[in-house]
């Protein structure tokens, strides 16, 4: 009885993904490509340019040990006992970081290598400038050519207190 009413029964057919459901899934797949890529990339050259500013504490505290002796802000690293680093090293992402005096004197300029980061194109700078407040300086590294969308999120529209 039981070989017969196997015999009798239609075969049961497996299922599996039919090109339609196939589609679907790569659709989803690309979609979120698509969307998380651009948000990675620009995650990427965010962590990078927080690892290059990382060379910018140790110029702001001399800055500061010299407007408190001087009560004015340098001009030029030689004032501040620095050299200029060489950052040609290929691990490197910063062009250089200079002491300039526009718009105010001490004030540190970061350019970030467009080689090793050319999503930057020209927009490759951002300005630490000292601003004098109740005997101590707070930075503000709000200015530069830099784009909010690359900058570390202290500098993107307010002043950052030391």
């Amino acid at each position: 009885m039981d070989l017969l009413s196997r015999q009798t029964r239609p075969f049961s057919r497996q299922r599996g993904l039919n090109i339609i459901e196939i589609m679907f899934v790569a659709f989803i797949v690309s979609l979120l490509a698509i969307i998380a890529l651009p948000v990675y990339q620009d995650y990427a050259v965010r962590a990078k340019i927080t690892g290059g500013i990382s060379f910018v504490p140790p110029v702001k505290l001399r800055i500061m040990e010299y407007y408190l002796s001087t009560n004015t802000l340098p001009t030029l690293y030689s004032e501040l006992g620095l050299v200029a680093t060489d950052f040609s090293k290929e691990d490197s992402v910063l062009e250089k970081v200079d002491l300039v005096t526009d718009p105010r004197n001490g004030t540190i300029e970061l350019t970030f290598d467009t080689l090793t980061l050319p999503n930057l194109g020209s927009a490759n700078t951002i300005l630490y400038v000292p601003i004098p407040k109740n005997g101590t300086l707070m930075w503000d590294c709000t200015a530069g050519t830099m784009i909010n969308r690359f900058r570390p999120s202290q500098c993107r529209g307010t002043a950052e207190g030391d």
